[in-house]
């Protein structure tokens, strides 16, 4: 057996996993574990008492500051919404979101119609559509209307008939529109919300280069605050998720505790 209570020496092979907590309720907020780069930093600030000459007389001590930063592997909703302040909708019967689309449509029967083949337009959703360049660029506009007319479309459910004498069959056309779902997240990102102080815990896989034992390294900050400067750029390599996290003094605690390491087993 590993005698945590004696060794000092440890080598952290990995983080392999990191979540947060909600401090009022304890719920949690997520959880990640795909941590790549993460970087655990200690930091004050300090000025000097000088005497006669410049000569130092004392050093203060101010301003503790303790960070811990990573990239997750995969973008995680759950820690975005957390990050930002944003509030997580899910979509049902009840709930259901509406999608913008744009769908490229091929002109059928002899050039009268063109039809939706996965979704149903929302209604009113679709005010006009574009006769497709052969690039697929869009090219001639025309406006929805009660009846198809030789400058007007008009729709029902989820067919097109389009202006009389302007297409072939075989031609294409652009058509914005919005469809309904009944499965599916939101993240509803609102100015003047924020993310909201956390309880984090990192979980790294520490081994005794000694006796080659096992251990687990524990990372905790009972009070954090998520950063929600967050930039996810899509590279060769995926997009990574960065997490930054700041420990804060809980005011609601007499033991001013920023940060906690345990080694376990």
């Amino acid at each position: 057996m590993p005698n945590i209570t004696s060794t000092d020496k440890i080598i952290l092979k990995k983080f392999l996993k990191a979540w947060a907590l909600s401090r009022a309720d304890g719920s949690l907020l997520f959880h990640v574990d795909q941590l790549k780069d993460p970087k655990f930093e200690y930091s004050e600030d300090s000025s000097k008492q000088e005497g006669t000459d410049g000569v130092p007389l004392s050093i203060f001590k101010k301003n503790k500051a303790r960070k811990f930063t990573f990239t997750n592997g995969y973008v995680s909703f759950s820690a975005l919404s957390t990050q930002t302040g944003s509030a997580v909708e899910v979509a049902g019967t009840e709930n259901k979101f509406t999608i913008p689309d744009v769908a490229i449509l091929k002109v059928g029967e002899n050039g009268t119609k063109a039809t939706f083949e996965n979704h149903t337009p929302v209604a009113d959703s679709v005010a006009h559509i574009y006769k497709a360049n052969p690039d697929s660029t869009p090219g001639e506009k025309f406006s929805a209307a009660s009846a198809a007319s030789a400058t007007e479309f008009s729709i029902t459910g989820n067919v097109i008939t389009l202006p009389t004498g302007k297409f072939s069959q075989g031609d294409y056309i652009i058509v914005p529109y919005e469809y309904e779902t009944t499965t599916g997240r939101r993240m509803v990102d609102k100015a003047g919300e924020y993310s909201k102080d956390v309880k984090f815990v990192a979980l790294a896989l520490g081994e005794d280069p000694c006796t080659g034992e096992n251990y687990a390294y524990l990372v905790e900050m009972p009070k954090a605050s998520l950063s929600g400067t967050v930039s996810l750029e899509l590279g060769e390599n995926g997009m990574s998720h960065p997490i930054e996290v700041e420990a804060m003094v809980d005011p609601c605690s007499m033991e001013n505790q920023l940060v906690r390491i345990t080694l376990a087993e």
